[in-house]
C-alpha cells in the first residue's frame, strides 16, 4: 500500500497529522517544510514584483530572466515542500498499522 495517506478520508488525515506533529521528528520536519512552503511563497511575490517593475520600466531582459528564475526555483521549493509532506506523512501511515 503505497498510497495510503493519498486515500484517507479528511478527517484520518487530519488525525494522522496532529499524531505525527506530536512526535520530534514530526515536529522539527513540519517546522522546516513550513519554512520551505514560506520561503517559496514570498519568491513567488518577489519574482512578480520584478516582473511588474522590469514591465513598467522596460528594463533589459536579464531582469525577465532574473525574474523568471526565482519563479521557477519558487515554485520547485513549493512543490517539494508539499511532496516531501505527503512522502513523510505516508510512510508514518504505514508505520502506523
Amino acid at each position: 500500500m503505497k498510497n495510503k495517506y493519498q486515500r484517507m478520508p479528511k478527517t484520518e488525515k487530519k488525525a494522522l497529522e496532529q499524531k505525527f506533529k506530536k512526535t520530534e521528528y514530526g515536529k522539527n520536519l513540519l517546522y522546516r517544510l513550513n519554512r520551505l512552503l514560506i520561503i517559496g511563497l514570498i519568491g513567488i511575490g518577489f519574482s512578480i514584483l520584478e516582473f511588474i517593475v522590469a514591465i513598467f520600466n522596460k528594463k533589459d531582459i536579464f531582469d525577465f530572466i532574473a525574474a523568471t528564475l526565482l519563479l521557477i526555483i519558487s515554485i520547485i521549493f513549493i512543490t517539494s515542500s508539499i511532496k516531501t509532506k505527503n512522502k513523510q506523512l505516508n510512510n508514518y501511515a504505514l508505520k502506523q498499522k
